[in-house]
């Protein structure tokens, strides 16, 4: 199996954090494919490594993810694999355009938190339903964002950090 691993945060304040988030899926993700390449009959190899720093998987628009369809299309892996599905995506049309490229191509998924089978119907549908509950995460925070930040600016309260070349004003 030539496997492909994804990684991605959100936040440029999670790509900043020594030994974050990024560092420690890309571990996992490592040791896995070492587990299976010693466990059974094929080989398992990292092929290519996709790092998303800073990226919302709210949609397909991340230049490392469209890296890695073009490398299952072109051949170069046969296996995604990731930690979580929320990490390659949130948003149901944009997985399922992975999952249908993967399909076209012959490759597969692989998720090691849910530790799904994509072969299986019930597998299938568990993906499905993880995939709701993670957009239906994705836009509840965003709305709650937005309402929080509404209220703020009815308050009179700022909304944001200091802006740069000013001095804070502690009476304020």
């Amino acid at each position: 199996m030539k496997c492909g691993l994804y990684t991605r945060v959100s936040t440029e304040d999670q790509v900043r954090v020594k030994d974050g988030s990024l560092d420690t899926q890309l571990d996992l993700l490592q040791d896995y494919v070492a587990l299976r390449s010693r466990s059974s009959d094929a080989e398992w190899h990292v092929a290519a490594r996709y790092r998303e720093e800073g990226r919302s998987g709210k949609d397909s628009n991340r230049p490392q993810y469209r890296h890695l369809l073009a490398d299952v299309v072109s051949g170069k892996i046969d296996t995604v694999l990731c930690t979580k599905i929320d990490r390659v995506s949130r948003s149901l049309p944009d997985f399922y355009e992975l999952l249908e490229t993967l399909e076209q191509y012959g490759a597969s998924f692989v998720s090691l938190s849910e530790q799904l089978d994509t072969s299986t119907a019930t597998g299938r549908a568990v993906l499905k339903i993880i995939l709701v509950v993670a957009e239906l995460e994705r836009e509840q925070t965003s709305e709650r964002t937005s309402q929080k930040a509404a209220w703020r600016a009815k308050q009179g309260l700022k909304n944001g950090g200091q802006m740069l070349g000013y001095d804070v004003d502690p009476e304020a």
